[in-house]
């Protein structure tokens, strides 16, 4: 399947008190404490927000998530898959602690976290923990460098490993 992700040419950075401010950049200017509590979905709309002000169809086009999806995501009528949090994660080019909120909320831990991590979570934690610093930091590329892995032979030795021909 062809990814239908469109790079945006420049993302916004976030306000400078964010990135000297955890708690900013995880609960915004408004909420700087965290008192409020929120829901994942109004903090990916706030994130959403505070990138430009990305729409469903824009963050559909970003990550190759279908819109229809994005739309359930964002309307509360389907909760967000752990793979497409971290696309979403990647392409708003989310702060670490940003990250590990959002991960909080779904009640989900951050990919290689947790247990012996494959080579696809450590791929995709690698494209995590640095889109917030480089602009080369894609979804496109970390789904290239996934088909790359996958033709190198990663998914036959897992399935070789665990019995598999």
């Amino acid at each position: 399947m062809e990814s239908t992700y469109s790079p945006i040419s420049s993302l916004p950075l976030p306000d400078p008190r964010e990135a000297d401010n955890c708690m900013i950049a995880i609960y915004g200017p408004d909420n700087p404490d965290g008192s409020k509590s929120e829901s994942i979905t109004e903090a990916l709309l706030r994130y959403m927000g505070n990138r430009g002000g990305i729409g469903n169809n824009q963050l559909a086009c970003m990550t190759g998530i279908d819109r229809g999806d994005i739309s359930r995501y964002l309307n509360n009528k389907r909760t967000i898959s752990k793979e497409h949090l971290c696309l979403i994660c990647i392409a708003l080019r989310l702060m670490t602690c940003q990250q590990k909120y959002l991960f909080d909320l779904l009640k989900e831990p951050i990919p290689c976290t947790i247990g012996k991590p494959d080579e696809r979570e450590c791929i995709i934690k690698h494209y995590m923990d640095g889109c917030f610093y480089d602009e080369n930091m894609t979804v496109a590329h970390c789904i290239a460098q996934l088909d790359n892995a996958k033709e190198k032979g990663a998914a036959r030795s897992v399935s070789y490993m665990e019995g598999g021909k």
